[in-house]
C-alpha cells in the first residue's frame, strides 16, 4: 500500500493529515502523527504549552521543568531548598534532600542527634544513627553491653553470645547440664 492511503473495506482512502502533523510510515493506526511540540487532541495537532522555567522533553510530546523547579499543575514552581539541604535528582517528592547528618522534617533539615558511643548512618529511615560495637540502643542512647564471663560480643556488635559449650541462661553463660556430668 502506498504511503498516505489506508485500506477501508475494499478501497484505498487518502489519509487526512491535520495541520502540524505528518504522514507516519506504519500500515496500522490512523496513518499520521503530530509534529514535535504538538499533541493529538480529538484528531487535531495542538501545540504543547510549555510554562516558564520548562522545556519540551526529548520526545517532543510533553514538558518537564528546569533543574530547581518542580511541576505544579500547569506551571514550574521554584523548589525551596532549606538550610543544610540540596537539590535532589528526584522527579517526585520535595525535590530536595538534607545534607549528611541532617534529616527532613516537613520543610526543614534538622540535625541528627547522635548519642555518645553512637555512629551517624546514611540511612534516611530510623533514627539516623546506630550504636557502635559493644553498645546497644536503649531509647535514645547507646548503653554498654554487660558481657558475662564465658561470653563475647556477637557478629553484629550489639549483643553477646556464649562461648562454646556454654549456653545463655538468665543473662549468664552457664555450662549445659549434660556437659556438667562429664
Amino acid at each position: 500500500m502506498q504511503q498516505g492511503y489506508q485500506k477501508v473495506k475494499e478501497t484505498c482512502v487518502a489519509v487526512k493529515v491535520p495541520k502540524n502533523g505528518y504522514l507516519s510510515d506504519t500500515s496500522f493506526g490512523r496513518g499520521w502523527e503530530c509534529s514535535h511540540g504538538y499533541r493529538d487532541v480529538n484528531d487535531k495537532c495542538i501545540v504543547i504549552g510549555v510554562p516558564r522555567n520548562g522545556y519540551l522533553d526529548s520526545g517532543g510530546d510533553r514538558w518537564e521543568c528546569d533543574r530547581g523547579f518542580q511541576k505544579t499543575d500547569k506551571s514550574c514552581a521554584a523548589i525551596k531548598v532549606p538550610k543544610n539541604g540540596y537539590l535532589a535528582d528526584a522527579t517526585s517528592g520535595a525535590g530536595w534532600a538534607c545534607d549528611r547528618g541532617y534529616r527532613a522534617t516537613k520543610q526543614d533539615c534538622v540535625a541528627v542527634k547522635v548519642p555518645a558511643n553512637g555512629i551517624l548512618t546514611d540511612s534516611t529511615f530510623g533514627a539516623g544513627w546506630i550504636c557502635g560495637r559493644g553498645f546497644r540502643v536503649t531509647e535514645n542512647d547507646c548503653v554498654a553491653l554487660a558481657v558475662p564471663r564465658n561470653g563475647h560480643i556477637d557478629y553484629s556488635g550489639n549483643d553477646w553470645v556464649c562461648n562454646c559449650p556454654y549456653q545463655k541462661s538468665r543473662g549468664k553463660c552457664e555450662m549445659p547440664t549434660a556437659a556438667r556430668r562429664l
